[in-house]
This record gives C-alpha cells, structure tokens and sequence, in this order.
C-alpha cells in the first residue's frame, strides 16, 4: 500500500506540500520489522529511547535490520511507516480490487516457470522461510491446507511415492513474517498448520493426512528451521 501513499494526496502537512522520492518509501518499508505501535503516536521521537523494561519492549525493534540510525531518527520515513497501518484512507485504497484478464496459455506458461525456478531454488541450497497466516492473508489460497509449504516439501507428510518423487523437496521453514506484516507467535503458526491439516479431507471425505505424519512433517520442518537461524542454539 506504499503506492497508494505515492498517489494519493495525504492530508498531512508533511506529505501534501512535499515531492517524496521512492528512496523514502523504501526507507518506510525497511521498519516492516518494528511494531506498528510504536509509531502510533511516536514519530517526534527518538523510538531507539523509548522504555524497554519487559520482553515485549525488548521485541518490538528489530534491530538486525536497519541497522542505518537514520531510519529511524527521520520523521519523514517514521511518519509514512504510521500511515501506511493507521490512516483508514490508504487502507480503503489497499483494499481495492483491481481486476484483469489472463489467458490460459499464460497460466501455463507461470506453472512451468514456477516449476523451474523451484528446481534452480533447490540447486542453489536456497532456504524458503514460509510465514502461513502472512502468507493465507495476502495470497490467493484460502485455507492453511492449501498453502504452498505442502507442495514445497511434503516428506512425512505422505507415503504415496509418485508424490514424494514430483515434490522437489525444499528447504523450508515455518515463520511469524515481520511486525509490521503480522504480529503473531510461532507457537501459533505450527498449531494452525497441524489443525489444517488434521481437518483436511480426501475426495472420499475421509482424513487426508494422519496425526503422525503431520506431526513428523511439522518436526522435520522445526529441524530445517533451525539449521536456517541466523543464532546458534
């Protein structure tokens, strides 16, 4: 929604008498990993100050990236980042459809690009972190049974060869994405994928999957996620 920002003429002094380069809107982006909160009321000061007492407080800054000061000490990145979640105009904006026709041969076409670039993902040792409730609330799939983790790696999770053997098998993780995208917990993202799964149902109407195997999916996934941390544990 940055772009409807770019477009619109925000009734704020700061934004409506000022051209704002790209570079900015950039910046704004970069503080994805902070809590929204923070800058509900706080772009006049200095947020790196702001009391850090309990573990939350501790949390809500994502100090691995930016790690520039100056993003932070601008009123101009820090006030875009407080409208792009709190004014109800750039959400009404967001929330518009804009709708266009494809054809069928071009769906095909991304379904085999999708297919080869997964493959070169593979190759190249690259690690796919997935955010689910993110992902669900800004995707086109809508049921965590659906998402895309299951067709990214899917040992454990069946026993049917022909699967197991179309499935490229990548390294992937389950994650909460940023605060600035969607607070939510990691102990909250694995539940949700478990309980999906655990009521997902065949053609027959019958379980798709069994409790054991999701719940050995689920663990080999915890296993890769932390092979994919940046701390050592």
């Amino acid at each position: 929604m940055y772009s409807e920002i770019y477009f619109e003429n925000i009734s704020h002094q700061l934004l409506f008498n000022k051209h704002i380069p790209h570079s900015v809107f950039y910046d704004a982006w970069k503080l994805r990993g902070d809590d929204p909160h923070l800058y509900l009321n706080s772009w006049e000061s200095d947020i790196e100050k702001l009391p850090n007492i309990t573990y939350w407080e501790r949390c809500r800054i994502n100090y691995f990236y930016p790690r520039s000061n100056y993003v932070r000490k601008s009123k101009e990145i820090k006030l875009l980042y407080h409208e792009y979640h709190f004014n109800p105009k750039i959400k009404r904006e967001g929330r518009k459809i804009k709708q266009f026709d494809v054809s069928d041969d071009y769906v095909k076409v991304v379904c085999e690009v999708q297919k080869h670039m997964q493959q070169a993902v593979k190759q190249n040792n690259i690690a796919i972190e997935c955010n689910p409730t993110s992902n669900f609330l800004i995707g086109t799939f809508r049921r965590y049974d659906k998402h895309p983790i299951i067709s990214f790696y899917n040992l454990g999770l069946t026993s049917n060869p022909k699967d197991i053997s179309e499935c490229n098998q990548l390294f992937v993780s389950i994650n909460t994405d940023d605060q600035g995208i969607f607070g939510t917990s990691l102990e909250n993202e694995y539940a949700l994928m478990a309980i999906a799964l655990e009521k997902a149902k065949n053609d027959n109407g019958r379980s798709k999957y069994s409790p054991t195997m999701i719940y050995q999916w689920l663990d080999n996934i915890r296993r890769m996620g932390i092979e994919q941390s940046f701390d050592s544990i």
